[in-house]
């Protein structure tokens, strides 16, 4: 049951290294934007731009469904106790 937690953290971390890669990329268009009086090369760049931020919704999308999952429920601490004078009875 841990695990998943694990792998909840692991893949809130993923989000978040991806998206430090997303914003310096779209720096750079912007920049690339700001110079450039091609029309078609500004086309590309707003494509660009746009499945940037396609990608950067699906993560915050993930990571806020990440963030809603209830943690597991641990087991009652008495439940292997009490299995466990079961056991020691039928053995008798």
């Amino acid at each position: 049951m841990n695990g998943d937690r694990t792998e909840q953290r692991l893949i809130a971390e993923l989000c978040h290294q991806i998206n430090s890669p997303l914003a310096a990329i779209r720096n750079a268009m912007y920049l690339s934007a700001c110079r450039s009086n091609d029309p078609e090369v500004l086309r590309y760049l707003q494509l660009a731009n746009e499945e940037i931020s396609a990608i950067a919704r699906i993560l915050r999308e993930a990571r806020v469904i990440l963030e809603n999952i209830p943690a597991p429920a641990a087991p009652p601490a008495h439940h292997h106790q009490h299995r466990h004078r079961h056991s020691r009875r039928a053995a008798a």
